[in-house]
């Protein structure tokens, strides 16, 4: 079995310099459900609580349904290792996700208090399970009622969701609104469609794609030490001389090689700069990287969605679809 673990479940809100910023819940820009929120709308009400949440109940929904049928389909040793590995990186992904948000929420909340409790139960329960099956691998099964128990808490958050949108006056109850994630660290924003999760907010942004996009099983993951799923992370480096969007090029191969082969190559354009695009394909892990890449002053921007390779096609033009909404910004 290795060095398997699982990892932690950190919800809280991160401290110190390189905290998160959040997210602002806004309308999309034609107008359409859901209804307008802006910088009116007070932190720690429900409304503002409802939109930061929803994208992660519908995550946490989909896959504890997806992760029960694995588990009850489990038959070999290997079967178990393969449902421990995945939902426990699906459930740090939400974890992370809540952790991401937690700055602008009201920690106190009776919902907030629940999705915390749940998925940390969830997490021990996993951590419990690991153990058994490195030392009595024939008692896997024995607290199955447990985790049944578990599964109840984790499908009743969307539905308690549900319940507070309506309380709140929402009409389109806990669906997913469109929201903007500001870095001031980065000097860059980026506005994301409804359904994503933010991840991570500090020294460099991860967007994990909403259930719909993501393949489920290990493999998709994606290949090793990336783990985020369909995701999108944007990242900066300085450099310390005068810097060409060429010099970026030759960078990113020794960077991404990691993620599989170059394939093909491109230009394309990030908030009025120009840029390059490369496509990275793991043909073993069945993994493939798109990058964006743009030069500003004295930092590169890197911008990778990995996804499935079997979606090449429509991951591409979904990078081309996010880069329309990053926005650099200054100090």
């Amino acid at each position: 079995m290795g060095t398997l673990i699982i990892p932690v479940c950190r919800t809280d809100p991160f401290t110190g310099g390189s905290a998160g910023f959040g997210t602002i819940p806004r309308a999309p820009a034609n107008g359409s459900s859901p209804p307008p929120i802006g910088p009116v709308l007070p932190l720690d009400s429900d409304i503002y609580l409802v939109r930061a949440m929803a994208p992660v109940a519908l995550w946490v929904d989909h896959f504890t349904s997806a992760a029960d049928i694995v588990w009850d389909d489990a038959l070999s040793e290997q079967d178990f290792v393969l449902a421990l590995v995945e939902e426990s990186r699906r459930l740090w992904l939400a974890c992370g996700a809540v952790a991401a948000v937690a700055p602008d929420l009201d920690l106190g909340h009776s919902f907030m208090i629940s999705i915390n409790s749940s998925l940390a139960t969830r997490r021990q329960w996993l951590v419990d399970r690991l153990e058994v099956l490195r030392s009595q691998s024939d008692l896997i099964r024995n607290d199955d009622a447990s985790r049944a128990a578990t599964s109840d808490l984790l499908l009743d958050l969307d539905a308690i969701l549900n319940r507070l949108a309506v309380q709140a006056g929402l009409e389109d109850g806990a669906t997913p609104a469109q929201f903007t994630v500001p870095n001031p660290l980065l000097e860059v924003s980026i506005d994301v469609p409804g359904g994503w999760l933010l991840f991570r907010n500090r020294i460099d942004i991860v967007l994990v794609a909403p259930p719909e996009l993501q393949a489920e099983g290990v493999r998709g993951l994606g290949v090793p030490g990336w783990n985020f799923g369909t995701a999108l992370r944007i990242r900066r480096l300085r450099h310390e001389a005068p810097w060409a969007l060429a010099d970026t090029s030759e960078l990113m191969d020794s960077l991404l090689v990691k993620f599989g082969g170059r394939v093909s190559h491109g230009d394309t354009e990030v908030d009025g700069h120009q840029s390059i695009i490369r496509v990275y394909e793991a043909l073993d892990d069945n993994w493939v990287t798109i990058a964006a890449a743009t030069v500003r002053d004295l930092h590169s921007y890197l911008f990778e969605l990995g996804c499935p390779a079997t979606q090449r096609a429509s991951c591409e033009a979904l990078l081309q679809s996010l880069l329309a909404g990053v926005h650099f910004t200054d100090r």
